[in-house]
């Protein structure tokens, strides 16, 4: 084999590499087994769990604006929030669960990364409050779990990882798993299940 015929094979396998390379962070927010409708329905789930849903499932209206953080975040169920974040939720994802949290009073609405809402005093402008999601990782057949985090200020947040399933038509929260934590004035606690 000469040596321009080794280059040219080495230079079409880079090419390829590169192509996958950038095909696999163009998805890297969603997960493309899951239909977009299902994916808009589990996060509208899983935000409204972290966000608006007291433990006696009655719903909680905060005063200020909800910002859903559409660049999707595996850590955030341990309140980590990176300066570069992953991929991003689709418009049509995003869109999805706008319809589906209609019914909250509220003003919700979608931003870039966590690091573009703007603070106040330790605290969310307006007492607002920053709800991020990892992307959906299948955890069995027809079942996910998706990281999510509730942030207010440096002295409050709360992060969970939830355990989604179709049942009877209806995605529900089944359970919760490893990690979740908790921020609060006396520093972060933080657990793994």
């Amino acid at each position: 084999m000469t040596v321009l015929r080794v280059l040219r094979r080495c230079s079409a396998l880079v090419i390829v590499c590169l192509a996958l390379v950038q095909v696999g962070c163009a998805v890297r927010g969603t997960n493309p087994d899951v239909s977009v409708d299902d994916q808009a329905a589990i996060y509208a789930l899983v935000i409204r769990a972290i966000a608006f849903e007291l433990p006696s499932g009655e719903l909680r209206q905060p005063p200020g604006v909800t910002y859903l953080v559409r660049a999707t975040n595996d850590r955030t169920a341990e309140l980590r929030h990176p300066e570069q974040a992953g991929g991003a939720l689709s418009p049509e994802v995003q869109e999805g669960v706008l319809a589906a949290l209609a019914d909250l009073e509220s003003p919700h609405e979608w931003v870039d990364t966590f690091g573009t809402v703007a603070w106040e005093d330790g605290h969310v402008v307006g007492a607002g409050q920053i709800v991020e999601v990892g992307r959906l990782e299948e955890s069995g057949p027809g079942t996910y779990s998706v990281g999510a985090s509730l942030t207010y200020g440096n002295s409050g947040a709360y992060g969970e990882t939830y355990v989604v399933r179709k049942v009877d038509g209806e995605w529900q929260i089944v359970g919760v798993t490893g990690p979740s934590a908790i921020s609060m004035r006396t520093g972060l606690t933080s657990a793994s299940s």
